[in-house]
């Protein structure tokens, strides 16, 4: 009784599934696309928004949208989607004229399948708390 050809048979059965899992992994992973906007087009200096899209044009992960008046690089929105539904943290923030007040917490809140699951959280920028 010879069992050495279907351990071969196995293990390259194995190896075969685990590379079409791969395969297939990285098909999915690669059918993203980060989209930018600008609010100076076509120079691009003054970024809007920026964000993730699937194949089908559905927002995944990280959005962020910046205010045209802010004078920092923080986003004044950020938030989580989901198959193009807010999914998760979302927060906003001050974004005043002065560098030193803005990216401070504004308000947060949690969505699960584009509703506000949990509570909403409104800060005071003065004392950054609740």
């Amino acid at each position: 009784m010879n069992t050495k050809p279907n351990s071969i048979k196995g293990y390259l059965s194995l190896i075969f599934l685990f590379l079409s899992i791969t395969t297939i992994i990285g098909q999915v992973s690669t059918g993203l696309k980060v989209v930018k906007k600008y609010y100076d087009w076509p120079k691009n200096t003054r970024l809007e928004e920026i964000y993730t899209i699937n194949s089908i044009g559905q927002k995944q992960g990280t959005y962020k949208w910046y205010n045209i008046f802010s004078v920092t690089t923080s986003p004044e929105h950020e938030g989580v989607y989901k198959n193009d539904m807010l999914d998760g943290p979302s927060k906003r923030y001050y974004t005043f004229t002065t560098v030193s007040l803005s990216g401070i917490v504004k308000e947060s809140r949690e969505y699960k399948a584009g509703k506000l699951n949990g509570k909403e959280i409104y800060y005071d920028y003065v004392y950054n708390g609740e």
